[in-house]
């Protein structure tokens, strides 16, 4: 379905691109069809979201999601709470995950200690 709600329009890329003018702007599709724009991220902005996970690992997922998807605005309450069902744990864990790995925090490099 590729209707107005579904997808960004020009309009809300070029508002995107202006209130994130430092940030890369990528488009992620999800498998039921909805779009979801995330921005990028500096390794500080990363990293300071990491510490200040320290003793709340579990709630990073959803932080993540929370501050780099930037379209459509998903209020907090929404992905606390998933009142419209859309948001099950399953789906905020791998949309961390797909955000990590666009911003290249991929998981495939594997670093041995010498």
């Amino acid at each position: 379905m590729d209707t107005p709600k579904n997808h960004p329009t020009a309009e809300d890329l070029a508002q995107l691109r202006e209130k994130y003018p430092k940030h890369n702007l990528y488009q992620l599709e999800l498998v039921d069809g909805r779009t979801l724009v995330v921005r990028g991220s500096s390794y500080d902005e990363f990293e300071q979201m990491q510490r200040a996970a320290k003793g709340r690992e579990s709630r990073l997922a959803m932080d993540l999601v929370r501050t780099f998807t930037v379209w459509p605005e998903i209020p907090a309450q929404e992905l606390e709470y998933n009142t419209s069902g859309d948001w099950e744990p399953g789906l905020v864990m791998a949309l961390s995950e797909k955000i990590q790995e666009t911003l290249g925090y991929s998981k495939e490099i594997t670093v041995k200690k010498l």
